[in-house]
């Protein structure tokens, strides 16, 4: 019981470091190019898990989630900054290699099943990557069966990286755009304090320059007395001396 407000905190600083993630991401200038690589480079290691995980017979259209998230932090990594824009090449670099990894897992299916009836006695050689690939594409055009097979795994993963994009991309593109307001009610603010010290300088200039002509009236007025004053008592003087 002691340990729930420490948890609470905590909790609350894990939130407040990703609010300020997504506020250092708006902060940097986006780099489309790199993050174009960044995200194919990423995403190729889950499309090899992919094969992997199909050559062992796992659920492998599941890899389509970790294909996503490989691609989107490949091209925040690289790209420095992730945006809609980056989101939308993320989701069709995903369904590419997915696409990629679907032939891979084919051409593996081919070789595999030409070893065995080669070990049985049934063939004289094995078929190369090359040939196997061949082999492939030529029997999901040819045989419905192997075609709808494969197109089923195809279709389960591409529904699964729409799905998995959503979960994903949707708590991320939210804190973008709190980020966005908050800059934006930062910068706001910034401008107004800017305007508010240039007002304050101007009034000042202002205050200061009427400040120096009341002086200079004022200081003109007594200097314009006095003259008159000491005029008069010369006057006086001499007119005293004539007498």
């Amino acid at each position: 019981m002691d340990n729930m407000p420490e948890k609470k905190k905590e909790k609350k600083n894990v939130k407040l470091l990703t609010a300020m993630d997504a506020v250092e991401n708006e902060m940097q200038q986006e780099r489309v190019f790199r993050g174009i690589l960044g995200a194919l480079l990423f995403a190729l290691i889950g499309g090899v898990l992919w094969v992997l995980l199909w050559t062992v017979g796992v659920i492998v259209f599941l890899a389509g989630i970790a294909v996503v998230a490989l691609a989107a932090n490949g091209y925040r990594f690289f790209g420095k900054k992730f945006t809609k824009r980056g989101m939308v090449i993320s989701i069709i670099i995903s369904v590419i290699v997915i696409v990629i990894a679907m032939m891979a897992s084919l051409t593996v299916d081919v070789i595999t099943d030409f070893r065995a009836a080669y070990e049985e006695g049934e063939i004289q050689n094995v078929p190369n990557v090359g040939q196997a690939f061949a082999i492939g594409m030529m029997s999901m055009i040819t045989d419905k069966v192997i075609r709808n097979h494969y197109l089923f795994y195809l279709a389960l993963a591409l529904v699964v990286i729409g799905a998995g994009a959503f979960l994903y991309f949707k708590p991320i593109m939210q804190k973008i755009k709190e980020a966005k307001k908050y800059i934006a009610a930062k910068n706001a603010a910034e401008e107004e304090t800017i305007v508010q010290t240039e007002d304050a300088i101007v009034q000042t200039e202002e205050d200061t320059i009427v400040q120096t002509e009341e002086d200079t009236i004022v200081q003109t007025e007594e200097d314009t007395i006095v003259q008159t004053e000491e005029e008069i008592i010369t006057h006086t003087e001499e007119d005293s001396n004539e007498g």
